[in-house]
């Protein structure tokens, strides 16, 4: 259950009763909702022209002079991608691993690169092998606050292990196109 904000419409004097007005609306809000509205008028958060500025009063009795401000759009939290690459990893070291890297998102020629080990998040680190294929991300990190920090992501590929029964399905719908082609078995690719 969420817990509610009591909004003190108590009018004292009508330019009270004027500053109390606009908070009316928050008198049932959920409290998370009601406190995202909410910053300290000497915090170092500017009233950009996307905010309106509701007022001003005191909540739940307590002695804070604090300005509502209304955004104009709840923000999410995410990443934008600026350039993308998969990599396959070609080389380990003990501080760093090397990459051939493919660009995803121009026509980019092939490059390579060195990364540092400690920039491969801990549940990525056993993936960490030669032949290893991983995503490359820079971009910007919007928090859902609204403060954006430039960021590279390093994702490693993972896909899931096929079963006994899964590689004999295969082989097995092999051989039935196989037959079907009329080709016989020393065209069949040799395993790997």
């Amino acid at each position: 259950m969420m817990a509610q904000v009591a909004v003190d419409l108590t009018i004292d004097s009508e330019s009270h009763k004027a500053r109390m007005e606009p908070l009316a609306k928050f008198q049932n809000m959920p409290k998370a909702q009601v406190l995202s509205y909410l910053t300290a008028p000497a915090s170092e958060i500017p009233l950009a022209s996307s905010m309106e500025r509701l007022g001003t009063a005191s909540l739940s009795g307590a002695d804070l002079d604090l300005m509502l401000i209304r955004p104009t759009a709840y923000l999410r939290e995410r990443f934008v991608s600026l350039h993308k690459w998969e990599g396959v990893v070609t080389r380990v070291t003990d501080e760093s691993f090397f990459a051939k890297l493919v660009s995803i998102s121009s026509d980019d020629p092939d490059e390579e690169a060195e990364f540092a080990i400690s920039e491969i998040s801990a549940g990525d680190l056993p993936l960490l092998r030669v032949g290893a294929v991983f995503y490359w991300n820079i971009g910007y990190h919007d928090a859902a606050g609204g403060q954006r920090t430039r960021g590279s992501i390093i994702r490693f590929r993972r896909l899931p292990t096929w079963t006994k029964r899964e590689i004999e399905n295969a082989r097995r719908r092999a051989a039935e196109i196989r037959d079907y082609l009329g080709w016989d078995e020393s065209e069949s690719f040799s395993e790997t």
